[in-house]
């Protein structure tokens, strides 16, 4: 995933492009103010951004472990819900 940075330099790193937002912090409300942050900077570069169902993994310092996902309603949900559904979302943006 391209950084902020990375987008604003080069407008064609985002344009047209399928994007799932998620994040993880150790309290939600961080996560989803970094989400709505991250709208406002793809929007203008006309990515297209999924934006339900969102990912917020809510004290995600208690669901990682060595850098894997150990939490399984998390895992559950993304691979029942978020996954799916942006499959569905880059199948109709792209054909």
């Amino acid at each position: 995933m391209e950084t902020r940075r990375e987008l604003a330099s080069d407008r064609t790193a985002a344009e047209g492009q399928a994007r799932g937002d998620h994040g993880r912090k150790p309290r939600w409300l961080r996560t989803a103010r970094g989400q709505a942050h991250l709208r406002l900077v793809l929007t203008p570069l006309d990515a297209r951004v999924l934006s339900v169902p969102e990912v917020l993994v809510n004290y995600a310092g208690d669901k990682f472990s060595d850098g894997r996902l150990t939490d399984d309603n998390t895992r559950t949900f993304l691979r029942d819900t978020f996954l799916p559904a942006l499959a569905s979302w880059i199948r109709r943006l792209h054909g």
